[in-house]
């Protein structure tokens, strides 16, 4: 049976009542074929356009390609509402390391040092997300060692960043919603932050 077959097989079964497969994870494919029960439409779906749900929430993944050593300046077609880049397994920071505009979907890399480090296999992870699911906010730090903060939005979860490292919420911070309120527990974090420190919050509303 060829793969129409097998298709339409499965869709003629359930129209008749009989379970379809469930699908866990999408493997290495760069689309899926889903079948809509209202307009009994078969639709192709490519996989870079598919939210995903991951640690940092409601994304979608974006594929980059690095034509150049050096390359500083990448075209983001879709142009989501605000991105996360991580390049060779690092956070970087938006407005220090780079710059986004989603009005022309242009990723400027702004730091010099960053932008010399990379190279055409470098790892590259961008992700996009919709203002209306998850936004991202620089903390104002007043003191050294400062270890609360406070969220004015209350979103009902974070992720939170530090001076390019990723913080573990309970073990290094705790949050909580109801107060906006983002308390930092890990002293060897605490001791790290002065007022040129980056703490950044991915809300996720």
């Amino acid at each position: 049976m060829g793969t129409l077959e097998q298709l339409l097989s499965i869709l003629l079964n359930s129209l008749k009542g009989g379970e379809l497969p469930v699908i866990t994870s999408l493997k290495n494919t760069d689309k899926i074929i889903v079948f809509d029960t209202s307009t009994e439409l078969v639709s192709t779906i490519l996989k870079e356009n598919l939210g995903l749900t991951g640690s940092g929430g409601t994304f979608n993944k974006i594929p980059v390609t690095i034509i150049n050593d050096g390359q500083t300046v990448f075209s983001i077609t879709s142009k989501p509402d605000n991105v996360d880049l991580v390049i060779g397994r690092v956070p970087q920071h938006q407005n220090t390391d780079y710059t986004y505009d989603n009005q022309t979907g242009i990723l400027t890399i702004t730091n010099t040092s960053v932008g010399n480090s990379i190279k055409t296999n470098t790892l590259f992870d961008l992700c996009g997300y919709s203002n209306s699911l998850s936004r991202k906010e620089n903390l104002t730090i007043d003191s050294v060692n400062q270890a609360n903060y406070t969220l004015a939005e209350k979103p009902k979860s974070i992720n939170l960043i530090l001076n390019r490292v990723p913080l573990s919420e309970g073990v290094d911070y705790t949050y909580d919603n109801a107060t906006g309120l983002i308390t930092i527990i890990n002293q060897a974090y605490i001791n790290q932050i002065t007022l040129n420190s980056i703490l950044e919050a991915r809300k996720l509303f």
